[in-house]
């Protein structure tokens, strides 16, 4: 929370994409602040975009990039998310006993056992996804055209039309042979007739029936 007061304009941070996601939130103002990240999460996805491993404490050669970030609703993100499936993956993270054992790999077992067990879809489609980068849930390549550094974001439409299509799409994703009906923004606005969650980085981030997506270009300063 914004509570916290930070001495530094240069920050450490142990964690994976939630943690990452939270101490962003929790910035008064993001672009005075450079971080460094230990990757120690669950799936780590913008670790792993961005090529950061858990040596790099131990690493003397380090540069600054800028990363674009998302902003919905008031809330940033720094690699993808989206409604539907995506949505019920992160509930049933949340409740996994077995999570800490299965680490990343949790997200690919959730993701066919929703589509098994049935979740809530977004307006008749399987999920519809915001990307700032390729790869969600570690081994999900939603976006492969996607970057984080380029000014602009990518909305995913992802169709399933019966229980054998929706675990295809899934096995296509993992193989790195999907492409799903994309959409660049810089902003972009959705109106549905009931509220939906939405969820980035591994967490829920808002519950509304608007959402307003918008691109802050080179908004954040990590050393990697």
């Amino acid at each position: 929370n914004n509570e916290y007061e930070f001495k530094s304009d240069h920050l450490l941070i142990c964690g994976g994409d939630g943690t990452l996601n939270k101490v962003i939130n929790s910035l008064p103002n993001i672009r005075d602040f450079a971080i460094s990240l230990l990757p120690c999460g669950t799936a780590n996805d913008f670790a792993s975009y961005m090529g950061i491993n858990y040596n790099f404490g131990f690493e003397t050669r380090h540069k600054e990039k800028l990363i674009d970030l998302v902003l919905v609703n008031g809330s940033y993100f720094i690699t993808g998310g989206g409604f539907g499936l995506p949505v019920a993956i992160v509930k049933s993270n949340e409740r996994a006993v077995l999570r800490d054992f299965f680490r990343g790999e949790i997200y690919n077992s959730l993701a066919h056992l929703r589509v098994i067990r049935g979740y809530k879809r977004i307006n008749g489609l399987m999920a519809i996804c915001f990307m700032n980068q390729p790869i969600i849930g570690k081994r999900f390549q939603i976006s492969p055209s996607s970057s984080n550094h380029d000014g602009i974001a990518e909305m995913v439409s992802i169709d399933g039309k019966s229980y054998f299509n929706e675990i295809y799409q899934l096995i296509s994703m993992q193989m790195k042979n999907f492409y799903g009906k994309t959409e660049t923004f810089r902003h972009k606005v959705l109106e549905f007739d009931r509220e939906h969650e939405f969820m980035a980085d591994g967490e829920i981030l808002s519950k509304d029936r608007r959402f307003e997506f918008a691109v802050i270009p080179k908004a954040l300063r990590v050393i990697c």
